[in-house]
């Protein structure tokens, strides 16, 4: 296996293109399920949430990623992970809170009504949330996944592939057609 076709998660473990892309997809899916149950419980229902139409919000891959990516040689420092994926986390939450607003002229989230906001694209409430989300990330969830991916590698490039067509025709539609209405946007 060449090195330049590995990403390094710790010194011990490496991830492949295709298991990064199965990680997205189990976090973007994971974001999707736990907002659609978060905002559905004001609703009394489950809330496609998001700017995509399928289930998935690639705002927790992206997230995700990073966190495991970028925080994985500091596995050593619980603290610096924590605040780390804080940090991560509010960068990302905020460019594609701007990005979509710039473009779309709607809000799929508001904080507004948080203390300490920043306008209402991010709060501390909620990176200190995705602080927990990205230790969790760190230590359990990608070393396990890809524990469970090696054993199923053929499976993996499979579901890889179909994943990513039907995620870019759902891009592609959502770019025009983007997900809003109740619970959606605000």
């Amino acid at each position: 296996m060449k090195d330049s076709k590995v990403i390094r998660l710790d010194r011990a473990q490496t991830m492949e293109p295709d298991a990064v892309l199965v990680i997205f997809f189990l976090f973007s899916f994971a974001g999707w399920l736990w907002e659609g149950v978060f905002v559905g419980v004001r609703y009394g229902m489950f809330i496609n949430r998001g700017f995509l139409h399928g289930p998935w919000l690639p705002i927790y891959g992206t997230g995700g990623l990073l966190m495991v990516t970028l925080l994985r040689d500091w596995k050593h420092r619980p603290y610096v992970v924590y605040l780390g994926s804080v940090v991560l986390c509010a960068i990302v939450e905020y460019v594609t809170g701007f990005f979509l607003e710039t473009f779309y002229h709607q809000r799929w989230w508001d904080y507004s009504n948080f203390p300490l906001n920043l306008q209402g694209r991010i709060c501390p409430q909620d990176t200190m949330f995705f602080g927990v989300f990205g230790m969790f990330a760190v230590y359990y969830a990608a070393p396990y996944l890809l524990g469970k991916m090696r054993r199923q590698s053929h499976l993996r490039i499979l579901v890889c592939v179909i994943l990513t067509m039907v995620f870019t025709m759902d891009l592609m539609l959502s770019l025009i057609t983007p997900n809003t209405g109740l619970g959606i946007t605000y």
